[in-house]
């Protein structure tokens, strides 16, 4: 019996650390969800008045498309981004701190739509975080 389980275990636990070393990108689903939790934040902050009037005159498909290459690219997807810095694509914008956490806030609630497990919006976030400091002007 013990030697029965035996590859049964290290089936079940090579598998689990497979599922792990996917890029993140493929975690959360690819391409048609990655899709979808853009296509749901831009919605989301549309209608968020602490932000939407700060984007008023963005190009929203052209925003769409590299925010989906941006994921895409930091996360693993092997896409390559296309647009501007985040300082260069962001300027006189004067984002604040509140207006970040608000953006953040819509991400998470897209993604919550998407119903993104927390490990996975967790992980995305903190990939993504390293962006805020060429997005807040003071």
């Amino acid at each position: 019996m013990r030697r029965a389980l035996v590859p049964f275990v290290f089936v079940f636990v090579f598998s689990f650390a497979c599922a792990h070393q996917q890029p993140l990108y493929q975690r959360l689903g690819g391409a048609p969800v990655v899709a979808s939790i853009v296509d749901s934040f831009v919605e989301r902050f549309a209608d968020d008045t602490r932000v939407a009037p700060t984007f008023a005159k963005t190009d929203i498909p052209k925003f769409k498309k590299l925010l989906g290459e941006q994921i895409c690219n930091l996360t693993g997807g092997g896409c390559t981004y296309t647009g501007r810095s985040m300082p260069s694509s962001h300027e006189g914008l004067h984002i604040t701190e509140s207006q970040f956490n608000a953006i953040v806030e819509d991400l998470q609630d897209a993604m919550n739509r998407q119903r993104i497990p927390i490990e996975l919006q967790n992980e995305l976030i903190a990939t993504l975080a390293p962006l805020r400091e060429g997005i807040i002007r003071k």
